[in-house]
């Protein structure tokens, strides 16, 4: 994990008119997600008949505003087909969340809500149902998106790499560092509903010499490995 220190307080009103980017359907926990209440959480798990699902199109949607509100273009990667060389580690996430809601549910039956709503937090996914409607509302919403041929995280480096009048995008938004490994040139963490965050620039890593640990003799190459 990269230092907080090697980051800067960013905010998306002064962005500019740039594009940045977005992970649609985080393979672990979605940022729309962890900006829902925890009884959220609990509602999206429990949910029988999808209605509570669209409650993470809406909180993902809000950000999707909130960029467009300052003349920011988002640009939506979402997951496409499955790697098999990484269909053990898909199977270990589905397992784990599948413990999570079991134990989930056994603190529920305890009456140990505060407990429950933590397991379901570590369960909760976007199910290809979820991700399908929220390509219908960013269609209808004329938001662009992309379907990446594998993960998007692979995708948003790509995107990352291009210059901008190429149709690259400035940063990515994300909670992923693995972003960072990557090789995208920029990542905006732990953004708000009101648009700040941590920035962490790839360049600046290389460059800061008074920081631990220190990267000053790595270039992109040998950072990715």
């Amino acid at each position: 994990m990269i230092n907080i220190s090697f980051s800067r307080v960013k905010s998306t009103s002064n962005v500019g008119s740039d594009s940045l980017g977005l992970n649609g359907t985080h393979t672990s926990t979605p940022p729309a997600i962890e900006d829902m209440s925890h009884e959220s959480s609990m509602e999206l798990c429990l949910d029988t008949d999808g209605k509570k699902k669209l409650r993470y199109i809406d909180y993902f949607m809000h950000r999707i505003s909130l960029l467009q509100h300052y003349e920011i273009t988002p640009v939506v990667v979402l997951d496409g087909g499955h790697m098999p060389c990484k269909a053990a580690t898909g199977d270990e996430r589905q397992r784990q969340r599948k413990a999570n809601f079991d134990a989930a549910m056994v603190k529920l039956k305890e009456g140990n809500v505060n407990a429950a709503v933590e397991f379901f937090q570590r369960a909760v996914s976007v199910t290809s149902s979820m991700a399908h409607q929220l390509i219908q509302v960013l269609k209808s919403e004329n938001v662009e998106f992309i379907v990446a041929p594998y993960e998007a995280d692979a995708q948003l480096a790509y995107l990352s790499s291009l210059e901008l009048e190429q149709g690259g995008i400035a940063a990515v938004i994300t909670e992923d560092s693995d972003l960072l490994a990557y090789g995208c040139k920029a990542v905006i963490f732990k953004m708000d509903r009101y648009g700040k965050g941590e920035e962490l620039i790839l360049d600046n890593v290389f460059q800061a010499a008074d920081q631990k640990p220190s990267f000053q003799n790595f270039d992109q190459e040998l950072f990715t490995g």
